[in-house]
């Protein structure tokens, strides 16, 4: 696995629940607004995408549709992910620095590993320093790490950690760390120092819950964040 492969900066997770496609036929409908929102974040700077939908089960045609469209569209500038579904990742065959990000209950990553061969790339979430020493060895090639602050983002977070945290988790793990959880423009200069290698974002450039940003809006807010993240060096 290439170290230097993620370069340090903003991870942008384009998290469709928070932009109220909550249907099949909604999200359809909002295609064109999903790719304009990955324009975005490829043009403010984010170092990472990751499509996120959880209103869609793993395997469904829209979702391994829409990752496929977001790599076409951005994937020369930046890595692109899809969450949870490896056959989703697989869509459209092998794409260098791209894949899947796993949590601690879906397919294992090294059947995940099988699946997409040596050049896909996989995420793993992780939220204390015994799941951090026991990726050691997984074929993994980031770690996602937290909640560092207490999230609106899932239903029934994992709890969360801090920074203290963050920062033993970065000194042990053997991966790249991109830290997650509630983080704000506030929050950059404090993860950088901790030698995170990146930080995941969501309601921090989408918006609130029920009012979310525009793709311009948003991609103004991920530049912020990408502002802040190199004033931390």
């Amino acid at each position: 696995m290439k170290s230097g492969w993620l370069r340090p900066g903003i991870y942008a997770i384009l998290d469709t629940g928070r932009l109220g496609w909550t249907t099949p036929a909604r999200f359809e409908r909002e295609l064109p607004t999903l790719l304009a929102y990955g324009s975005a974040a490829a043009a403010a700077g984010a170092c990472a995408l990751q499509l996120r939908t959880k209103s869609l089960r793993p395997g469904h045609r829209l979702r391994a549709r829409a990752y496929e469209a977001l790599r076409d569209k951005v994937s020369n500038y930046l890595p692109v992910f899809v969450n949870d579904d490896v056959e989703a990742a697989q869509a459209g065959g092998d794409w260098p620095d791209c894949g899947v990000h796993l949590g601690q209950t879906d397919l294992p990553p090294w059947e995940a590993r099988v699946l997409l061969g040596e050049e896909g790339r996989i995420g793993y979430s992780t939220h204390n320093l015994e799941q951090v020493l026991a990726a050691a060895h997984l074929p993994v090639d980031y770690l996602g790490f937290g909640p560092i602050h207490p999230t609106t983002s899932k239903r029934k977070p994992d709890a969360f950690t801090g920074l203290d945290a963050l920062r033993a988790a970065v000194a042990a793990a053997k991966q790249p760390i991109v830290a997650i959880g509630g983080l704000q423009v506030g929050d950059m200069a404090r993860v950088r120092a901790t030698g995170a290698r990146a930080a995941a974002v969501i309601g921090a450039w989408l918006g609130p819950q029920r009012a979310p940003l525009h793709p311009d809006e948003a991609g103004r807010a991920l530049a912020d964040l990408h502002r802040a993240w190199e004033a931390g060096q």
